[in-house]
């Protein structure tokens, strides 16, 4: 990425003082395109809504009465990707100089609302609105695959 004076790298590692050195972000980004605009260590998760531990998450939001389904669903969603995104932030505490950026969305393609707000930034300058999440995914399956061989 080198859009708007912006550069990227994948997996860094953790750099803060007293860090443990086996952790490592999934994308840096510096620059104007990164969440916060200035530098940014971003973690991006993917939470299958299905498994047993999402299931059991859900359980605590409980649908409103009157509330439609869909709206309930989307609670329950978005409940379970901040969850997600406070698990990460928690782990990578003090792991890094750059802030963190903790970005989950489900394997369905739903994305918590500090993600969609950053993506939606990235379509200013991408080729669509699927561009930026294609490109996050492209990016990550690059790296894990060259670590495997």
């Amino acid at each position: 990425m080198n859009e708007l004076g912006s550069k990227a790298a994948l997996e860094p590692k953790a750099d803060a003082p007293g860090a443990d050195p086996g952790l490592r972000g999934d994308i840096l980004v510096r620059g104007s395109l990164s969440p916060d605009g200035v530098a940014s260590v971003i973690d991006v998760s993917f939470v299958a809504i299905v498994c047993p531990s999402s299931l059991n998450r859900i359980k605590v939001i409980v649908r409103k009465q009157g509330e439609q389904v869909a709206d309930w669903s989307r609670r329950q969603l978005g409940y379970l990707l901040a969850v997600r995104e406070k698990d990460k932030r928690l782990k990578y505490r003090n792991a890094f100089r750059d802030p963190l950026a903790a970005m989950a969305f489900t394997t369905g393609g739903f994305s918590s609302s500090k993600s969609k707000a950053w993506l939606t930034s990235l379509q200013a300058v991408a080729r669509g609105s699927e561009g930026p999440i294609f490109d996050l995914s492209a990016a990550l399956v690059r790296a894990r695959s060259a670590a495997l061989h």
